[in-house]
């Protein structure tokens, strides 16, 4: 009987719509009549695509969901115009959603499908409103990327002039985007994912400001002592400043917990950037802190490095308690500001490149880049001295 109803409803839905050719655009496109929500009369819809074939396959894709129960209404508004000024938020609302199934399975970091989220609240996506799902092509993430360029952040209390929206921002946001689309071809909403067109992308070199080891060493210096475990790990080990805060002691295996000497940081996909787990080897600075510290007495889901005056239950510690030690200890050791990232992550890099004469190819499986290119950035930020040429023994000569 199921197989009858089927039989009947795909009857039904291949009689719906048509495939026709517009000479004035020699374009195909299929003919649909609907009437939406709140409307008496059916209007005619056109659905254009780039041949005769691709016609095909879209009005095949429609009678297929009308067949399996679908409204025809809410089929089109992934199509046609006239429906499309929500279905691009509408459906960026449910692949945010997914996300968030990501984070409750621990493979996602929540503050990912925060930012996800931000970008409609920011405006970035309203340049999709009026273009139907199928509609999207390399043509309109060019376009999309021109007026990305020409708008202007929201002005904020306090500020001055609104800025532009940087280059690596809309760089950000189309990749995010291009994630979007490959899950509406998943999903079955599209026929196929365009490709992105990141040729139109501006590359934009970031050099920052990296500080000497002495300076490194004297911000330290300022640190309580019972807080200084997790900025030790930052320019010992190269941890992001986001990774360091989500270690727990679960992570940390070691076989005795009096000298961990072979002990490791198992650094979990849901810790990483690029979600590949890491093994890195503890270094001895932050191996004593921990076993000075006692911070091998708590359980393993609690937090490796706590800050002693945090307000949550677990004492884990928050970007905003961060800064606000880190400019103590600046303040303290009369030095200018240093980014978090610049005396932690990118300081460990250089110093080990550049100081120490590391390989680059060991320093970036340990920082976990996969371009090399990313890595050979750190042997750029500080002068070459001349003693390095004439006598390459002499890493760091000045």
């Amino acid at each position: 009987m199921a197989k009858q109803v089927s039989d009947n409803l795909w009857d039904m839905a291949e009689k719906l719509g048509s495939v026709l050719y517009d000479r004035g655009s020699s374009r195909y496109y299929v003919q649909i009549f609907c009437a939406w929500p709140g409307e008496k009369k059916r209007k005619r819809h056109r659905i254009y695509a780039d041949s005769e074939g691709e016609a095909k396959k879209v009005l095949r894709r429609i009678q297929g969901e009308i067949a399996h129960g679908a409204q025809l209404h809410n089929v089109l508004i992934k199509y046609v115009k006239d429906g499309s000024r929500n279905a691009f938020i509408k459906k960026w609302h449910e692949f945010c959603d997914g996300k968030a199934e990501d984070v409750d399975a621990g493979v996602l970091d929540a503050r990912r499908v925060k930012e996800l989220r931000r970008y409609e609240d920011r405006d970035y996506l309203s340049k999709f409103s009026e273009t139907p799902l199928h509609a999207i092509d390399h043509k309109t993430l060019v376009a999309w990327i021109r007026w990305m360029r020409k708008k202007k952040t929201e002005k904020k209390e306090g500020e001055e002039p609104k800025r532009r929206i940087g280059e690596k921002t809309i760089k950000n946001v189309l990749y995010d985007i291009g994630h979007f689309l490959k899950w509406l071809e998943r999903q079955g909403d599209i026929i196929e994912a365009p490709d992105l067109p990141s040729d139109e992308i501006k590359e934009i070199e970031y050099m920052p400001e990296i500080p000497e080891a002495d300076v490194v060493e004297l911000v330290l210096s300022h640190i309580p002592d019972e807080m200084e475990g997790i900025f030790l790990i930052r320019s010992r080990m190269g941890f992001r400043p986001s990774e360091s805060r989500r270690l727990n002691v679960a992570d940390l295996r070691h076989g005795s917990r009096e000298d961990l000497l072979d002990a490791y940081i198992a650094l979990p996909p849901r810790s990483a950037k690029k979600r590949k787990a890491r093994k890195l080897q503890l270094h001895p600075e932050v191996a004593s802190w921990l076993i000075e510290h006692g911070g091998l007495n708590r359980f393993g889901a609690e937090p490796l490095f706590t800050n002693p005056n945090a307000h949550n239950d677990e004492g884990r510690w928050k970007e905003g308690s961060e800064r606000r030690v880190l400019v103590k200890a600046y303040k303290a050791a009369g030095i200018a500001h240093i980014k978090p990232n610049e005396m932690g992550r990118h300081f460990f890099g250089t110093h080990a490149v550049n100081d120490l004469g590391a390989d680059i190819y060991p320093v970036q499986a340990w920082l976990g880049h996969t371009d090399p290119k990313t890595t050979e950035r750190y042997a750029q930020m500080r002068p070459i001295p001349i003693a390095r040429i004439f006598n390459p023994k002499a890493k760091g000569a000045s």
